[in-house]
C-alpha cells in the first residue's frame, strides 16, 4: 500500500516563543505544529517580537523577509502556503507581498483574517484597501474568524461566500470543574495576553480602583509596547491590589487559570482572542466588550457578561453584581466551560483545517 502523502505547508507566524511574542496567532501556530501530525509545517516567522522598535533598521529588514519566504516557498517542496493576516498598516501591505510571491511561484495560498484595527472596519485607507484586494484577489480560501466577519468581507470586499470558511480559534480543553466564588478570600480577576491600551487596560484599572470593601488581586499576564505605562498606572493607582506576573506559559499559566475567577478584556476592537477561550475553558466569567466575533462566543448573562467599550463604570457594576450573586457567578461558570468544550476544541479545529487544505491542494 502506498504511504499517504503529508502536505508541506508554510505558515505565517510572529513566533513560535511567547518569551518574543504575545499573540494569538503565535499560540494557534505552536499548537497545530505540535498536535496536526497530518500536516508538515514550515513555520515562518514574520512580525515584529513585543520589545523590537519600527525603525529604519526594522523597515529595511523586511525586504529580507520577502526574499526569505521566497526562497523558502522554492525550497521546501511546499504545496500551499497558509498566510495568517493581522489587519494593522504594515503586516496588511508585507502579507499581500507574500501573495504575490506565492502567484509568481505558482503556491497555491489561504488567507487567516487575525483581527486588528482595520478588522470589520470601512475606514481602512484607500491604499490599504488596494493591498488587502490584492491579498485576496487569488486566495483559494479565505479563513475568518466568525460570521460577522464573513459577512463583512462579502459586502465590503465582494467576496464570494464559497471561498470563506468561518473558523473560530481553539484551545486545547483542561479538565476543569465550574468555578465557585471564595468566601472571604482574595476575588482573582485575570488580564491575559498582549500589554496594548487597546484591550481597555485603562478602564480596566479605573474601574477596580473605584471598588470598595471587596477583596480582590487584579492579576495581569502578558507583554506588548505599553507595558511600561500600564504597570506605572496600574501599581499607582491599584497599589497591593495589583499583581504583574510577566509572560506566562504551561504550568505556570495553568496555576494562574485555575487559580483565577474573572477574565477582564474590554477591548476596543478584537478578532477572537485565544486568551479568552482558554480562560472560559478554566470556568473564568469573562467580563469583554462585543467587538470583532467575541460575540460569537460570549452571550450576555449566559456564559459571560459584555460591556461597552470605553466604559469603566460599566466594568464596576458588572464586577460588582457577580460578588453580590455568587450563585449566577457559578452559572456563568459552568457554561463557560460548555462552551469551549463544546465548540472550540483543537481536535475539532485540527480536522477541519485539514479539510480545507485538501480542499485547496485539489
Amino acid at each position: 500500500m502506498a504511504e499517504k502523502s503529508v502536505p508541506h505547508i508554510i505558515i505565517t507566524s510572529p513566533s513560535l516563543n511567547t518569551e518574543d511574542n504575545v499573540s494569538g496567532i503565535a499560540n494557534l501556530t505552536h499548537l497545530l505544529k505540535q498536535y496536526n501530525t497530518d500536516t508538515e509545517y514550515v513555520v515562518f516567522i514574520a512580525g515584529k517580537k513585543d520589545d523590537e522598535k519600527r525603525n529604519l533598521r526594522w523597515f529595511f529588514s523586511q525586504f529580507y523577509v520577502l526574499y526569505s519566504f521566497f526562497l523558502n516557498l522554492k525550497k521546501n517542496n511546499v504545496h500551499l502556503a497558509h498566510i495568517n493576516m493581522p489587519m494593522g498598516n504594515l503586516s496588511i501591505i508585507r502579507d499581500s507581498f507574500f501573495s504575490i510571491l506565492c502567484r509568481v511561484l505558482n503556491k497555491e495560498y489561504l488567507l487567516h483574517f487575525r483581527g486588528g484595527r482595520y478588522s470589520m472596519n470601512e475606514d481602512i485607507p484607500w491604499f490599504l484597501k488596494f493591498f488587502v484586494n490584492i491579498s485576496l484577489k487569488k486566495a483559494r480560501k479565505i479563513i475568518v474568524l466568525g460570521n460577522e466577519e464573513k459577512g463583512f468581507l462579502m459586502n465590503f470586499y465582494k467576496v464570494q461566500e464559497h471561498k470563506i470558511v468561518v473558523m473560530p480559534n481553539c484551545v486545547k480543553i483542561p479538565d476543569i470543574s465550574a468555578k465557585k466564588l471564595p468566601d472571604n478570600n482574595t476575588i482573582k480577576i485575570l488580564f491575559l495576553g498582549r500589554i496594548d491600551k487597546n484591550k481597555g487596560l485603562k478602564e480596566s484599572v479605573d474601574a477596580l480602583a473605584s471598588i470598595n470593601n471587596i477583596n480582590y488581586k487584579f492579576i495581569a499576564a502578558g507583554d506588548g509596547a505599553d507595558k511600561s505605562w500600564f504597570l506605572d498606572y496600574a501599581e499607582k493607582k491599584l497599589k497591593n491590589h495589583f499583581d504583574y506576573k510577566g509572560i506566562i506559559s504551561g504550568h505556570q499559566k495553568h496555576e494562574v487559570l485555575l487559580n483565577s475567577h474573572v477574565f477582564l478584556m474590554p477591548s476596543y476592537y478584537e478578532g477572537l482572542p485565544n486568551a479568552l477561550l482558554e480562560a472560559m475553558s478554566y470556568g473564568l466569567v469573562p467580563i469583554v466588550t462585543p467587538v470583532g466575533s467575541i460575540p460569537e462566543v460570549v452571550k450576555h448573562e449566559k456564559n459571560g457578561i459584555l460591556v461597552s467599550a470605553n466604559n469603566h463604570k460599566e466594568i464596576k457594576d458588572c464586577l460588582k453584581m457577580l460578588i453580590r450573586k455568587p450563585d449566577i457567578y457559578s452559572v456563568l461558570s459552568e457554561n463557560s466551560i460548555s462552551t469551549i468544550k463544546d465548540n472550540y476544541s483543537s481536535e475539532e479545529y485540527i480536522n477541519r483545517l485539514n479539510k480545507v487544505y485538501s480542499k485547496v491542494r485539489n
